[in-house]
């Protein structure tokens, strides 16, 4: 009969499993910093966008585009704070737009007076410039893009904290 010192391979082996499982999600995370951006009270309508960095219960601190600097702001001087969801092209727009526009202009080219000889149809001239126009549109609209953001509320917070009392803190859901 064999008499185990330690654990086995096995054990040792699903343990650095389960270890690598929890760490490099976590090293993932810190890596990939939410894009926020923020309102001043002071300045409505002007937004500053960058990194978030780190929200406490009484500021939120952000790393601005083209800045290696993090600034923070206090929860009582932010208006707003916004969660981007992403940025997208205009590609299907574009493509509807440049459909519509060529379209039209095949049809408007098909019937005018001065077409002697072979004139296609003013359906064919509209299916043709609308095929047309709705390629260019798209390869024009890939290159606009926009970005869609959502509101975050600043939730405001009481808990008794043991026998010390009662704290406020604020809640900011990245």
């Amino acid at each position: 009969m064999r008499v185990i010192a330690g654990p086995s391979r096995f054990l040792r082996f699903a343990a650095l499993l389960t270890a690598l499982a929890v760490v490099v999600p976590a090293l993932n995370a810190q890596e990939e910093l939410k894009r926020i951006r923020v309102e001043l009270r002071k300045e409505p309508g002007h937004w500053l966008v960058g990194q978030a960095a780190a929200a406490t219960s009484d500021s939120v601190h952000l790393v601005p585009e083209r800045s290696r600097d993090t600034l923070g702001f206090a929860r009582r001087d932010l208006r707003r704070i916004q969660v981007s969801k992403g940025r997208r092209s205009r590609a299907g727009v574009g493509a509807l737009i440049g459909a519509g526009l060529f379209g039209a202009a095949g049809i408007a080219l098909t019937t005018a007076e001065e077409c002697e000889g072979y004139c296609p149809s003013p359906g064919t001239g509209f299916a043709v410039g609308a095929a047309a126009g709705a390629g260019l549109g798209a390869i024009v609209g890939a290159f606009i893009h926009y970005e869609k953001w959502q509101e975050t509320p600043l939730k405001v917070g009481v808990s008794r904290k043991g026998r010390k009392g009662v704290g406020v803190g604020v809640t900011v859901p990245f």
